[in-house]
């Protein structure tokens, strides 16, 4: 069985229902396989940026009851603080990229636990520490409006609901402005109960991340205005990320694609031969091809003209040869081989 049927599928000996037991703390389940008695606490966090899962998973211990009981709030709590009071931090200032701090409230009781966080946030409030103060704050030095329904829902009024209802906001990246100009804070929250008192706290998780987002805004600006797109491929993984620019829908959002998907239908070959003026029959034809017209120069090009007169020429460049992993970059040249076609002429 494979990791995904055995955490995903409908399978009758798959982990499946695990997922419906997200943060509300270690609940004892039959392992399927084995049927052996787990403790499973599944948290919900994020990865690169994406939502994603934390599972801990722990033997369960049949025997006495006291014990049991002993054993399983011991696993709780051995979770609960790894996850609300641990964390990467750093002493640079809130202003500087790769600051990484993290802050800790007792939501039950409105108060502050512990704050590993820089206290340049909270300089122009005399409200306090609480967790509504703190969003306040970063509030008043938004500068983005589609950032106010975050903030909105992010009062302790409404978070408490989210959590008991499962859909509170997990990761945020805000753009602030500050006496040091302006910066980009990635926000990453975490809500659990005390295993304890049965209260409930909240965590969140900060990291400056200005340097990267501006090289972003920068990449993405000279692609919108040199090029159709350009395209990271990763035919190992069957992964394709596409950065759109200059002569495309501005509405059109940049996007992910599933390579082995997009080429189970002929359409997807044919898109592909059309631009590379080949017949391929199967995704292994298309890695084939690349990786020889690479060559031992790691890098080749191709014009196409396209059923609508235009001329597009594809550029291709090796990252990683032994994990088939390149950079694609299309850009119209119809108007330059124009030129030089009709200087020939003259000629």
């Amino acid at each position: 069985m494979t990791f995904q049927q055995y955490f995903y599928s409908d399978f009758p000996n798959s982990m499946k229902k695990i997922f419906d037991m997200v943060d509300i703390g270690p609940k004892v389940i039959e392992e399927p396989n084995t049927h052996r008695n787990l403790e499973v606490n599944v948290i919900s966090s994020s990865w690169n940026d994406e939502p994603a899962y934390t599972i801990y998973f722990y033997e369960y211990q049949t025997g006495d009851s006291e014990i049991n009981q002993d054993n399983m709030l011991r696993h709780k709590r051995v979770a609960f603080n790894n996850i609300m009071f641990t964390g990467s931090t750093n002493k640079l200032p809130f202003h500087q990229n790769g600051y990484r701090g993290f802050r800790v409230w007792n939501f039950t009781q409105n108060e502050a636990i512990l704050d590993e966080g820089h206290d340049f946030i909270y300089d122009s409030t005399n409200d306090g520490k609480t967790f509504d103060s703190y969003m306040n704050c970063l509030h008043r030095k938004s500068i983005v409006k589609e950032d106010d329904y975050f903030f909105n829902i992010c009062q302790k009024k409404h978070m408490i609901f989210r959590y008991e209802s499962r859909s509170y906001p997990r990761n945020r990246t805000l753009t602030l402005q500050t006496k040091e100009g302006r910066i980009y804070i990635a926000l990453e929250i975490t809500m659990m109960k005390s295993p304890d008192s049965g209260e409930i706290f909240i965590k969140v998780w900060e990291e400056n991340v200005t340097d990267e987002l501006v090289a972003d805004m920068m990449m993405t600006q000279i692609i919108k205005n040199e090029h159709d797109y350009i395209a990271y491929i990763d035919l190992s993984a069957n992964k394709c990320r596409f950065i759109f620019g200059k002569g495309q829908d501005q509405n059109r959002k940049n996007f992910d694609v599933n390579l082995k998907a997009y080429f189970k239908s002929s359409r997807g070959f044919q898109q592909f031969a059309r631009y590379f003026g080949q017949e391929f029959s199967s995704q292994d034809d298309i890695v084939n091809y690349i990786s020889k017209r690479c060559g031992e120069d790691g890098s080749f090009f191709h014009v196409c003209e396209l059923p609508n007169g235009q001329l597009k020429k594809m550029f291709v460049q090796t990252i990683d040869r032994s994990n088939l992993i390149y950079y694609l970059q299309c850009s119209d040249v119809t108007d330059i081989l124009r030129i030089e076609r009709n200087r020939e002429k003259e000629l």
